[in-house]
């Protein structure tokens, strides 16, 4: 029977042929590769939120239209990279 770190391996991943360290390092790629992903959304989200404020800045004719606009942006832009980020952190 193959030891891991913490000692024997139980009988059901010893019989099914699972190696509690493979998956235990899958688990940590996939992680990481996840949050890859998540960081490439939230750099993405802030891209299109400049290209906003710019648009904005550019074609706006009322300061005060243009300032409730750009609030409108900041807003929708933090709720997108929140329901990006906290399923991260485990809370949904």
């Amino acid at each position: 029977m193959r030891e891991s770190a913490g000692g024997m391996l139980s009988m059901s991943a010893f019989a099914t042929g699972i190696d509690v360290r493979n998956s235990e390092q899958r688990r940590s790629t996939l992680q990481g590769i996840a949050m890859i992903l998540v960081l490439i959304s939230v750099l993405i989200i802030i891209v299109v939120g400049a290209i906003c404020f710019w648009a904005i800045d550019r074609f706006a004719i009322d300061r005060r239209l243009a300032n409730l606009l750009k609030l409108l942006v900041v807003l929708i832009c933090l709720g997108a990279i929140l329901q990006r980020v906290l399923p991260m952190t485990g809370i949904y």
